[in-house]
Protein backbone atom coordinates (compact mmCIF):
# COMPACT_ATOMS: atom_id res chain seq x y z
CA UNK A 1 0.00 0.00 0.00
CA UNK A 2 1.44 3.39 -0.98
CA UNK A 3 0.63 6.98 -0.08
CA UNK A 4 -1.63 7.40 -3.13
CA UNK A 5 -3.84 4.67 -1.65
CA UNK A 6 -3.92 6.59 1.63
CA UNK A 7 -5.17 9.69 -0.21
CA UNK A 8 -7.87 7.55 -1.84
CA UNK A 9 -8.94 6.39 1.62
CA UNK A 10 -8.87 9.90 3.06
CA UNK A 11 -11.20 10.99 0.27
CA UNK A 12 -13.76 8.46 1.51
CA UNK A 13 -14.05 10.51 4.71
CA UNK A 14 -14.95 13.80 3.01
CA UNK A 15 -17.80 15.53 4.81
CA UNK A 16 -17.39 13.51 8.02
CA UNK A 17 -16.93 14.92 11.50
CA UNK A 18 -13.76 13.24 12.74
CA UNK A 19 -13.31 12.64 16.44
CA UNK A 20 -9.91 13.59 17.82
CA UNK A 21 -7.88 11.59 20.34
CA UNK A 22 -7.54 14.87 22.22
CA UNK A 23 -10.93 15.76 23.72
CA UNK A 24 -12.54 18.87 22.23
CA UNK A 25 -10.39 18.98 19.10
CA UNK A 26 -12.71 17.26 16.61
CA UNK A 27 -12.56 18.43 12.99
CA UNK A 28 -14.85 18.25 9.96
CA UNK A 29 -12.96 16.83 7.01
CA UNK A 30 -14.03 18.94 4.04
CA UNK A 31 -12.15 17.72 0.96
CA UNK A 32 -9.03 16.40 -0.74
CA UNK A 33 -7.41 18.79 -3.21
CA UNK A 34 -5.28 16.53 -5.39
CA UNK A 35 -4.19 19.31 -7.75
CA UNK A 36 -3.06 21.54 -4.89
CA UNK A 37 -1.73 18.53 -2.95
CA UNK A 38 -3.50 19.47 0.26
CA UNK A 39 -6.56 18.61 2.31
CA UNK A 40 -9.14 21.02 3.68
CA UNK A 41 -10.65 20.76 7.13
CA UNK A 42 -12.75 22.79 9.53
CA UNK A 43 -11.70 22.75 13.21
CA UNK A 44 -14.37 22.71 15.90
CA UNK A 45 -13.25 26.24 16.77
CA UNK A 46 -11.75 28.33 13.98
CA UNK A 47 -11.76 28.83 10.24
CA UNK A 48 -11.34 26.51 7.28
CA UNK A 49 -7.72 25.34 7.09
CA UNK A 50 -5.54 23.32 4.75
CA UNK A 51 -2.80 20.79 5.49
CA UNK A 52 -0.24 19.75 2.85
CA UNK A 53 0.07 16.23 1.49
CA UNK A 54 3.76 16.32 2.44
CA UNK A 55 2.85 16.45 6.13
CA UNK A 56 0.54 13.45 5.88
CA UNK A 57 3.08 11.57 3.78
CA UNK A 58 5.75 11.99 6.47
CA UNK A 59 3.36 10.50 9.02
CA UNK A 60 2.52 7.61 6.68
CA UNK A 61 6.18 6.83 5.97
CA UNK A 62 6.92 6.84 9.70
CA UNK A 63 3.97 4.51 10.35
CA UNK A 64 5.29 2.08 7.75
CA UNK A 65 8.77 2.12 9.32
CA UNK A 66 8.13 2.25 13.07
CA UNK A 67 6.13 0.10 15.50
CA UNK A 68 4.44 3.23 16.86
CA UNK A 69 4.87 6.94 16.14
CA UNK A 70 4.40 10.18 18.06
CA UNK A 71 3.13 12.70 15.49
CA UNK A 72 4.73 15.71 17.21
CA UNK A 73 8.11 14.01 16.92
CA UNK A 74 7.56 12.99 13.29
CA UNK A 75 6.64 16.53 12.30
CA UNK A 76 9.45 18.05 14.32
CA UNK A 77 7.47 20.10 16.81
CA UNK A 78 4.41 20.30 19.00
CA UNK A 79 1.23 22.31 19.42
CA UNK A 80 -2.46 22.11 18.71
CA UNK A 81 -2.01 22.25 14.93
CA UNK A 82 -0.18 18.89 15.03
CA UNK A 83 -3.40 17.41 16.34
CA UNK A 84 -5.13 17.92 12.97
CA UNK A 85 -3.01 15.59 10.77
CA UNK A 86 -2.94 13.16 13.70
CA UNK A 87 -6.75 13.14 13.71
CA UNK A 88 -6.95 12.56 9.96
CA UNK A 89 -4.61 9.57 10.07
CA UNK A 90 -6.10 8.08 13.26
CA UNK A 91 -9.53 7.94 11.62
CA UNK A 92 -8.29 5.61 8.88
CA UNK A 93 -9.54 2.03 9.44
CA UNK A 94 -6.04 0.51 9.63
CA UNK A 95 -4.58 2.97 12.15
CA UNK A 96 -5.10 2.64 15.92
CA UNK A 97 -3.85 4.78 18.79
CA UNK A 98 -2.45 4.32 22.30
CA UNK A 99 -0.56 6.14 25.03
CA UNK A 100 3.13 5.35 25.51
CA UNK A 101 4.87 7.15 28.38
CA UNK A 102 1.93 9.54 28.54
CA UNK A 103 2.14 10.56 24.87
CA UNK A 104 -0.30 9.77 22.07
CA UNK A 105 1.05 7.32 19.51
CA UNK A 106 -0.35 5.95 16.26
CA UNK A 107 0.06 2.32 15.22
CA UNK A 108 -0.37 0.88 11.72
CA UNK A 109 -2.31 -2.40 11.65
CA UNK A 110 -1.91 -5.01 8.88
CA UNK A 111 -5.68 -5.10 8.24
CA UNK A 112 -8.61 -2.71 8.86
CA UNK A 113 -9.91 -2.95 12.44
CA UNK A 114 -12.61 -0.26 12.48
CA UNK A 115 -14.77 1.86 10.18
CA UNK A 116 -13.70 4.93 8.22
CA UNK A 117 -14.11 8.08 10.29
CA UNK A 118 -13.86 6.36 13.67
CA UNK A 119 -11.13 5.92 16.26
CA UNK A 120 -9.96 2.67 17.81
CA UNK A 121 -7.64 2.40 20.81
CA UNK A 122 -5.00 -0.32 20.74
CA UNK A 123 -5.68 -3.35 22.90
CA UNK A 124 -4.31 -2.79 26.43
CA UNK A 125 -2.08 -5.86 26.39
CA UNK A 126 -0.69 -5.06 22.95
CA UNK A 127 -0.06 -1.46 24.03
CA UNK A 128 1.80 -2.64 27.14
CA UNK A 129 3.99 -5.03 25.13
CA UNK A 130 4.68 -2.28 22.61
CA UNK A 131 5.64 0.21 25.33
CA UNK A 132 8.04 -2.31 26.90
CA UNK A 133 9.63 -3.06 23.54
CA UNK A 134 10.09 0.61 22.68
CA UNK A 135 11.52 1.46 26.09
CA UNK A 136 14.33 -1.08 25.72
CA UNK A 137 17.69 0.36 24.60
CA UNK A 138 17.94 0.31 20.81
CA UNK A 139 21.20 -0.58 19.13
CA UNK A 140 21.85 -0.85 15.45
CA UNK A 141 23.04 -4.08 13.89
CA UNK A 142 26.33 -2.66 12.68
CA UNK A 143 27.25 0.30 14.82
CA UNK A 144 26.39 3.32 16.84
CA UNK A 145 27.89 6.80 16.86
CA UNK A 146 27.22 9.49 19.46
CA UNK A 147 28.01 13.12 18.67
CA UNK A 148 28.33 15.54 21.59
CA UNK A 149 27.87 19.19 20.61
CA UNK A 150 27.70 22.58 22.31
CA UNK A 151 25.19 23.72 19.64
CA UNK A 152 23.26 20.62 18.70
CA UNK A 153 20.62 22.36 16.56
CA UNK A 154 23.34 23.88 14.36
CA UNK A 155 25.24 20.58 14.24
CA UNK A 156 22.07 18.69 13.26
CA UNK A 157 21.44 21.19 10.47
CA UNK A 158 24.98 20.86 9.15
CA UNK A 159 24.69 17.06 9.36
CA UNK A 160 21.51 17.18 7.29
CA UNK A 161 23.01 19.53 4.68
CA UNK A 162 26.09 17.34 4.31
CA UNK A 163 24.33 13.97 4.20
CA UNK A 164 20.72 14.65 3.21
CA UNK A 165 19.67 12.67 6.28
CA UNK A 166 17.17 14.34 8.60
CA UNK A 167 17.77 13.72 12.30
CA UNK A 168 14.61 13.28 14.40
CA UNK A 169 14.13 15.05 17.74
CA UNK A 170 13.97 12.78 20.77
CA UNK A 171 13.57 15.21 23.69
CA UNK A 172 16.09 17.15 25.83
CA UNK A 173 17.54 18.52 22.60
CA UNK A 174 18.67 15.06 21.48
CA UNK A 175 18.54 14.07 17.79
CA UNK A 176 18.52 10.48 16.55
CA UNK A 177 18.50 8.71 13.19
CA UNK A 178 19.36 5.27 11.85
CA UNK A 179 20.97 5.09 8.42
CA UNK A 180 22.64 2.15 6.69
CA UNK A 181 22.42 0.18 9.97
CA UNK A 182 24.31 2.87 11.88
CA UNK A 183 22.50 4.65 14.70
CA UNK A 184 23.50 8.32 15.00
CA UNK A 185 22.69 10.10 18.26
CA UNK A 186 23.42 13.81 18.62
CA UNK A 187 23.27 15.14 22.18
CA UNK A 188 23.83 18.61 23.72
CA UNK A 189 26.84 18.71 26.01
CA UNK A 190 24.90 20.58 28.71
CA UNK A 191 22.35 17.76 29.29
CA UNK A 192 25.04 15.26 30.31
CA UNK A 193 25.62 14.66 34.02
CA UNK A 194 29.28 14.09 33.22
CA UNK A 195 30.41 16.72 30.66
CA UNK A 196 32.04 14.86 27.80
CA UNK A 197 34.14 17.00 25.50
CA UNK A 198 32.44 17.90 22.20
CA UNK A 199 33.23 15.37 19.51
CA UNK A 200 32.21 12.19 17.74
CA UNK A 201 32.28 9.00 19.82
CA UNK A 202 32.26 5.46 18.50
CA UNK A 203 30.14 3.08 20.61
CA UNK A 204 31.73 -0.31 21.28
CA UNK A 205 30.14 -3.29 23.02
CA UNK A 206 32.12 -4.44 26.06
CA UNK A 207 31.98 -7.18 28.70
CA UNK A 208 33.16 -5.09 31.65
CA UNK A 209 33.87 -1.48 32.54
CA UNK A 210 37.30 -0.47 31.22
CA UNK A 211 39.80 0.40 33.94
CA UNK A 212 39.82 4.13 34.61
CA UNK A 213 36.87 4.78 32.27
CA UNK A 214 34.42 7.50 33.25
CA UNK A 215 30.72 6.53 33.52
CA UNK A 216 28.25 8.69 31.62
CA UNK A 217 24.52 8.30 30.91
CA UNK A 218 23.23 9.38 27.49
CA UNK A 219 19.52 9.38 26.71
CA UNK A 220 18.96 7.03 29.65
CA UNK A 221 21.60 4.50 28.58
CA UNK A 222 24.85 4.02 30.54
CA UNK A 223 28.26 4.15 28.85
CA UNK A 224 31.90 4.29 29.91
CA UNK A 225 33.96 6.98 28.22
CA UNK A 226 37.47 6.19 27.04
CA UNK A 227 39.25 9.25 25.64
CA UNK A 228 42.70 10.58 24.98
CA UNK A 229 45.43 10.54 22.32
CA UNK A 230 42.86 11.00 19.55
CA UNK A 231 40.56 8.26 20.87
CA UNK A 232 36.87 9.04 21.52
CA UNK A 233 35.07 5.85 22.50
CA UNK A 234 32.01 4.95 24.57
CA UNK A 235 31.78 1.39 25.90
CA UNK A 236 28.31 -0.09 26.34
CA UNK A 237 27.86 -3.12 28.62
CA UNK A 238 24.24 -3.88 27.72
Amino acid sequence: MNFDNVIDDLQKMEGLLLKSIKAGSDIRFESVDRKGRKVWLLPKVGRLKSRPFSELERIWEALCKESAIHVDKVLGGSGSSRNQPETLMANLPYVEWCYIQGKKHLVLKPEPTHHYGTLKQLDDMEALELAERLSAPVRSKSGQVIIVSTNVAYAAGEFQKATGIRLETEGDGIYIQEHSDVRVTMVPQNVLEYPLSPGTYLVIQGNSAPEGARPVRINGEPFYAVTGNGLNMLVSLG
